[in-house]
């Protein structure tokens, strides 16, 4: 068990940020939060896996919606609103939290929303990166149901949503928070703390921390970023250029687009293009294919801050890195849960891990 200080904070929403892949909520959103607590002078509880007791009743809080919304709304009550109607649904006292992905907003809501209510967080996730939809997190593969699924808006609103399964809930409650104005704070999937230590994924917000770290470390010394990432977490630098031209349509809920990359100094003459479906899903490199999901894409600026796809803008000079995801995504044919996303984006071949393609 550890005390969460304001630099750790902020090294986890930037680490997050970074490991999000483009996605998990807007950095700027996320430390709007954190300066809140600075400002109350509240540190969180963080608590790893071994400290967890099986008996424990576990949650996830988040935000959920298009991203740009969630940035231009700001965010604050609507989770705390969520957990209360949750626990009141569901007849159940949360002992603590957990992130349902990583990313600066969605890692960080359950810290500010376990300050706030007194509630240790638990340092893991549902799948160590940003998804952007629900049956692609841990717990819809070990059959952690979603339902009651609460939602609530900053005002009165508020809906719980009852389904089977994560693939209805996701539907249902898409609906919902499209009617909320397209963003929303959610609270979901109960479990007990012994399926929390089987299904999730440990020290995500650990590892979000060390790489918000190692940025924050380089940045001060005037040293590179990349490759000290790329040494820590096993990463690959895609590029470094320019945003040349950036899309996004926000429709049922998501933000689809695509950024395109042209290289500057040592990847003068080179041209990447990202494909998004809120996070990052696809990356080709000169025509070819160098990264997918489940393997993260990332952007971070030229100055060495993170960067989600909703702070990424035309004229900006970034590095693009890739990293590989977590074992347990390899594990069972489990990024199958993408290829209705990837077809969308006219890729039809098998996953192919990252290292593979950059061998």
């Amino acid at each position: 068990m550890r005390r969460l200080s304001h630099q750790t904070m902020v090294d986890i929403v930037n680490g997050a940020g970074l490991f999000g892949a483009g996605g998990g909520g807007s950095i700027t959103s996320a430390l709007q939060l954190v300066e809140e607590l600075r400002a109350e002078g509240t540190e969180p509880i963080l608590l790893s896996l071994d400290e967890v007791e099986n008996d424990k009743t576990i949650a996830t809080v988040a935000g959920m919606g298009a991203p740009k919304a969630l940035l231009e709304k700001g965010f604050n009550i609507e989770g705390m609103k969520a957990l209360e109607l949750l626990e009141k649904t569901a007849d159940k006292k949360i002992d603590y939290l957990i992130p349902v992905e990583t990313g600066a907003f969605n890692t960080l809501v359950p810290i500010y929303v376990g300050a706030k209510k007194g509630l240790p967080i638990v340092d893991a996730d549902g799948a160590g990166r940003a998804v952007p939809e629900l049956e692609m997190l841990m717990f819809h593969f070990h059959n952690i149901l979603p339902s009651p699924f609460a939602l609530a808006d900053k005002g009165t609103n508020a809906a719980v949503v009852y389904t089977a399964n994560s693939y209805d809930c996701e539907n249902l409650a898409r609906h919902v928070v499209m009617a909320l104005g397209m963003s929303a704070g959610i609270a979901s999937y109960i479990m007990d703390g012994g399926m929390c230590k089987k299904a999730m994924i440990p020290s995500a917000v650990s590892v979000a921390e060390k790489a918000g770290r190692i940025v924050r470390d380089a940045k001060s010394a005037g040293k590179d970023f990349i490759e000290p990432l790329q040494a820590e977490f096993s990463g690959y630098h895609l590029i470094t250029g320019k945003v040349e031209k950036m899309t996004t349509e926000t429709k049922k809920g998501f933000d689809f687009g695509r950024f395109v990359v042209k290289g500057l100094g040592g990847n003068d003459g080179d041209i990447l293009v990202v494909d998004y479906k809120n996070e990052n899903m696809i990356a080709k490199k000169n025509g070819r294919l160098v990264a997918m999901v489940p393997d993260l894409i990332c952007t971070i600026s030229a100055d060495a801050q993170p960067l989600t796809n909703a702070d990424l803008s035309e004229g900006m000079e970034i590095a693009v890195l890739a990293f590989p995801c977590d074992g347990k995504w390899r594990e069972n044919d489990r990024h199958q849960v993408f290829k209705h996303v990837l077809d969308m984006l006219d890729y039809s071949g098998p996953y192919i891990h990252i290292e593979d393609l950059n061998s």
